[in-house]
């Protein structure tokens, strides 16, 4: 399993560890790749449904997100 690292570059790391470009990460949750760009870049907030749609993309538990 992946952990994700606790970075600015976190979800990332973790989309490029899964092997995934920003597009197909953002067609597999759904939303536009300027969405998820905006996630990576941090320039817009998540919430948890959000995260947890992304934690089931990328085989983690909520707990590897928001546990240290």
């Amino acid at each position: 399993m992946n952990r994700i690292p606790k970075n600015k570059k976190s979800i990332r790391e973790l989309r490029i560890r899964n092997g995934l470009t920003q597009t197909e990460a953002a067609e597999a949750l759904n939303i536009t790749a300027t969405t998820y760009a905006k996630w990576e870049n941090r320039t817009s907030n998540l919430t948890v449904a959000k995260v947890k749609r992304m934690a089931d993309l990328y085989g983690v538990t909520l707990d590897d997100i928001f546990l240290p």
